[in-house]
Protein backbone atom coordinates (compact mmCIF):
# COMPACT_ATOMS: atom_id res chain seq x y z
CA UNK A 1 0.00 0.00 0.00
CA UNK A 2 2.84 2.28 0.78
CA UNK A 3 4.27 1.83 -3.12
CA UNK A 4 1.37 2.60 -4.13
CA UNK A 5 0.41 5.98 -1.82
CA UNK A 6 3.76 7.38 -1.48
CA UNK A 7 4.11 9.29 -5.06
CA UNK A 8 1.40 11.34 -4.21
CA UNK A 9 2.42 12.25 -0.82
CA UNK A 10 3.96 14.74 0.63
CA UNK A 11 6.60 14.03 3.01
CA UNK A 12 7.06 17.81 3.74
CA UNK A 13 3.81 17.43 5.97
CA UNK A 14 4.33 18.40 9.33
CA UNK A 15 0.93 16.74 10.03
CA UNK A 16 1.88 13.32 7.85
CA UNK A 17 5.45 13.28 9.47
CA UNK A 18 3.72 13.79 13.25
CA UNK A 19 1.35 10.45 12.74
CA UNK A 20 4.07 8.63 10.82
CA UNK A 21 5.66 9.37 14.11
CA UNK A 22 2.99 8.24 16.56
CA UNK A 23 2.92 4.91 14.30
CA UNK A 24 6.37 4.12 14.63
CA UNK A 25 5.94 4.86 18.77
CA UNK A 26 2.48 4.17 19.47
CA UNK A 27 0.38 6.26 20.83
CA UNK A 28 -0.08 6.67 24.99
CA UNK A 29 -3.58 6.07 24.08
CA UNK A 30 -2.92 2.87 23.50
CA UNK A 31 -1.67 1.86 19.78
CA UNK A 32 1.07 -0.07 20.18
CA UNK A 33 4.87 0.52 18.38
CA UNK A 34 4.76 -0.79 15.39
CA UNK A 35 6.99 -4.18 14.54
CA UNK A 36 10.37 -3.83 12.92
CA UNK A 37 9.27 -4.26 9.45
CA UNK A 38 7.04 -1.79 9.59
CA UNK A 39 9.13 0.37 11.46
CA UNK A 40 12.21 0.17 8.56
CA UNK A 41 10.11 1.31 5.96
CA UNK A 42 8.82 4.19 8.26
CA UNK A 43 12.64 4.88 9.16
CA UNK A 44 13.07 5.04 5.17
CA UNK A 45 10.15 7.55 4.68
CA UNK A 46 11.45 9.66 7.60
CA UNK A 47 15.61 9.66 5.78
CA UNK A 48 13.83 11.08 2.66
CA UNK A 49 11.67 14.03 4.38
CA UNK A 50 13.16 17.15 5.77
CA UNK A 51 9.95 17.79 7.57
CA UNK A 52 11.07 14.93 9.58
CA UNK A 53 14.84 16.44 11.02
CA UNK A 54 12.56 19.11 13.07
CA UNK A 55 11.49 16.65 15.03
CA UNK A 56 14.58 16.52 17.14
CA UNK A 57 13.05 14.74 20.32
CA UNK A 58 11.99 11.91 18.18
CA UNK A 59 15.35 11.58 16.29
CA UNK A 60 16.77 11.11 19.61
CA UNK A 61 14.08 8.42 20.51
CA UNK A 62 14.66 6.26 17.75
CA UNK A 63 18.21 6.33 17.76
CA UNK A 64 17.81 5.44 21.91
CA UNK A 65 15.23 2.40 21.37
CA UNK A 66 16.73 0.71 18.29
CA UNK A 67 20.62 1.31 19.50
CA UNK A 68 21.10 0.45 22.96
CA UNK A 69 18.00 -1.05 24.65
CA UNK A 70 18.58 -4.71 23.08
CA UNK A 71 15.67 -4.35 20.93
CA UNK A 72 17.45 -7.64 19.70
CA UNK A 73 15.27 -9.19 21.02
CA UNK A 74 12.00 -8.06 19.39
CA UNK A 75 12.42 -9.66 16.68
CA UNK A 76 14.89 -11.69 14.01
CA UNK A 77 18.23 -10.62 14.05
CA UNK A 78 18.29 -9.97 10.34
CA UNK A 79 15.38 -8.02 10.63
CA UNK A 80 17.13 -5.87 13.48
CA UNK A 81 19.98 -5.27 11.66
CA UNK A 82 17.74 -3.99 8.40
CA UNK A 83 16.17 -1.64 10.99
CA UNK A 84 19.41 -0.67 12.51
CA UNK A 85 21.35 0.02 9.00
CA UNK A 86 18.15 2.43 7.61
CA UNK A 87 18.36 4.27 11.05
CA UNK A 88 21.84 5.27 10.56
CA UNK A 89 20.65 6.07 7.03
CA UNK A 90 18.36 8.39 8.82
CA UNK A 91 20.47 9.63 11.24
CA UNK A 92 23.30 10.18 8.58
CA UNK A 93 20.55 12.76 6.62
CA UNK A 94 19.59 14.26 9.64
CA UNK A 95 23.10 14.91 9.98
CA UNK A 96 23.77 16.27 6.71
CA UNK A 97 20.13 17.99 6.45
CA UNK A 98 19.02 19.25 9.65
CA UNK A 99 18.72 23.02 10.65
CA UNK A 100 21.53 23.82 12.97
CA UNK A 101 19.32 24.57 15.67
CA UNK A 102 17.92 20.57 15.26
CA UNK A 103 21.51 19.16 14.99
CA UNK A 104 22.69 21.03 18.20
CA UNK A 105 19.94 19.43 19.68
CA UNK A 106 20.33 16.14 18.32
CA UNK A 107 23.89 16.05 18.33
CA UNK A 108 24.85 15.11 22.32
CA UNK A 109 22.79 12.99 23.11
CA UNK A 110 22.68 10.67 20.05
CA UNK A 111 26.81 10.61 19.94
CA UNK A 112 27.19 9.32 23.25
CA UNK A 113 24.32 6.83 22.07
CA UNK A 114 26.35 5.72 19.18
CA UNK A 115 29.71 5.44 21.32
CA UNK A 116 27.75 3.46 23.52
CA UNK A 117 26.97 1.61 20.83
CA UNK A 118 29.98 1.19 19.43
CA UNK A 119 31.53 -0.05 22.68
CA UNK A 120 28.74 -2.38 23.14
CA UNK A 121 29.50 -4.18 20.10
CA UNK A 122 33.33 -4.96 21.37
CA UNK A 123 35.37 -1.38 21.27
CA UNK A 124 37.87 -1.83 20.71
CA UNK A 125 38.55 -4.85 19.78
CA UNK A 126 35.98 -5.01 17.70
CA UNK A 127 34.85 -8.44 18.69
CA UNK A 128 31.30 -9.73 17.71
CA UNK A 129 28.84 -6.79 16.73
CA UNK A 130 28.52 -5.92 13.12
CA UNK A 131 31.10 -4.06 11.49
CA UNK A 132 29.18 -1.99 8.59
CA UNK A 133 26.84 -0.79 11.60
CA UNK A 134 30.05 -0.39 13.72
CA UNK A 135 31.43 2.27 10.63
CA UNK A 136 28.09 3.66 10.18
CA UNK A 137 28.24 4.79 13.51
CA UNK A 138 31.61 6.25 13.22
CA UNK A 139 30.64 8.18 10.39
CA UNK A 140 27.55 9.37 12.21
CA UNK A 141 29.80 10.32 15.08
CA UNK A 142 31.91 12.43 12.57
CA UNK A 143 29.41 14.04 10.89
CA UNK A 144 27.29 14.94 14.19
CA UNK A 145 30.41 15.88 16.39
CA UNK A 146 31.27 18.77 13.32
CA UNK A 147 27.46 19.64 13.20
CA UNK A 148 26.98 19.80 16.69
CA UNK A 149 27.69 22.27 19.41
CA UNK A 150 31.69 22.97 19.72
CA UNK A 151 31.64 21.76 23.39
CA UNK A 152 30.58 18.52 22.32
CA UNK A 153 33.91 17.46 20.52
CA UNK A 154 36.21 20.45 22.59
CA UNK A 155 34.66 19.23 25.82
CA UNK A 156 36.73 20.24 29.08
CA UNK A 157 38.32 17.02 29.56
CA UNK A 158 38.32 15.85 25.60
CA UNK A 159 37.03 12.66 26.55
CA UNK A 160 35.00 12.22 23.53
CA UNK A 161 38.40 13.70 21.35
CA UNK A 162 40.30 11.18 23.09
CA UNK A 163 37.65 8.43 22.53
CA UNK A 164 37.97 8.83 19.33
CA UNK A 165 41.93 8.90 18.50
CA UNK A 166 41.98 5.77 20.49
CA UNK A 167 39.77 4.20 18.33
CA UNK A 168 41.40 5.13 15.29
CA UNK A 169 44.72 3.29 16.97
CA UNK A 170 42.64 0.22 18.48
CA UNK A 171 39.68 -0.49 16.34
CA UNK A 172 40.57 -3.73 15.17
CA UNK A 173 37.22 -4.54 13.34
CA UNK A 174 38.42 -3.92 9.36
CA UNK A 175 38.73 -1.44 7.20
CA UNK A 176 35.05 0.08 7.23
CA UNK A 177 35.79 1.66 10.64
CA UNK A 178 38.39 3.76 9.14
Amino acid sequence: MLKRALPNTDLENRTLITQLYSVYFGDPGGSLAARPALRIKLVSLFAKSLSSTTFPNQVIRIVEEALVSGEEDVGGTREISKLRSAIFAFINFVARHASPNDQHAIAPKVVYRLKDFIEVQGWPEGIGGDPTLRGYAYEVIGLLSKAGPTELLLEPNLDLLRWLFQSLREDTSGKNVT
